[in-house]
């Protein structure tokens, strides 16, 4: 009995220790091109502006929200927020966010 006890402790640590709590930071730094000889034309970027509408604790998952404190999150984070990491039941778990 008391090595079934121990084989199941080992194995929750084991299954559990993968969560995905917390902050991420992803580097969206552009990669070097070798040869730009062979692009041609031109391009435009026009203004790029975040609509997004964040709110503390969603119902629906597609709702942009944070983990944590809404009101104390900087504009300067919200803007560097690329999404939110969810669990098997869909629970928020923690935020990717982006750094270039």
């Amino acid at each position: 009995m008391r090595h079934l006890q121990l084989s199941i402790v080992v194995t929750l640590v084991v299954l559990l220790n993968g969560c995905v709590l917390g902050t991420r930071h992803i580097d969206l730094s552009p990669p070097d091109v070798a040869d730009t000889n062979k692009a041609s034309g031109n391009i435009y970027i026009g203004e790029i502006t975040d609509n997004r509408k964040f709110e503390a604790a969603p119902r629906n998952p597609s709702t942009p929200s944070v983990y944590g404190d809404l009101a104390a999150t900087s504009k300067a984070t919200l803007a560097t927020l690329i999404g939110r990491r969810r669990n098997a039941y869909g629970g928020a778990m923690g935020d990717p966010l982006g750094s270039a």
